[in-house]
């Protein structure tokens, strides 16, 4: 499992949570910023009023509800899916890896998504 510290405090912005990606705050400040492609890009929509959702922001707000609550990845994506629903965004940014971004417009998909990438950010 990552370090609890890392899960807490990090962010997929500047923070590779993905397989082979540092599993201590040690480990990361070693390798230094892994800075997602798509960060001036959010920063643009941000400042320009387009609604589009990170996923891989959700997933990060789930493993750290996980470790808050004591609960599983399953439990706590029940949770989110009624949070979810509260969610006005019709388009959400989603990487596999790291590198390849793709826009989805599916929710049912984007949920599915968010539990994948909590998984990750876990390393369980």
């Amino acid at each position: 499992m990552r370090e609890k510290a890392m899960i807490r405090d990090g962010s997929p912005c500047d923070t590779s949570f993905y397989p082979g990606g540092p599993m201590t705050v040690k480990a990361a400040k070693a390798a230094g910023q892994t800075l997602c492609p798509r960060i001036d890009q959010c920063r643009q929509d941000h400042r320009g009023g387009r609604s589009i959702q990170c996923l891989m922001k959700l997933g990060v707000e789930v493993a750290r509800a996980c470790l808050e609550g004591g609960h599983g990845i399953e439990e706590e994506m029940e949770a989110f899916r009624r949070d979810m629903s509260q969610i006005p965004t019709q388009e959400f940014v989603w990487s596999p890896d790291g590198t390849k971004l793709d826009i989805l417009t599916d929710r049912e998909d984007a949920f599915a998504k968010v539990g994948q990438f909590a998984t990750m950010v876990m390393a369980v």
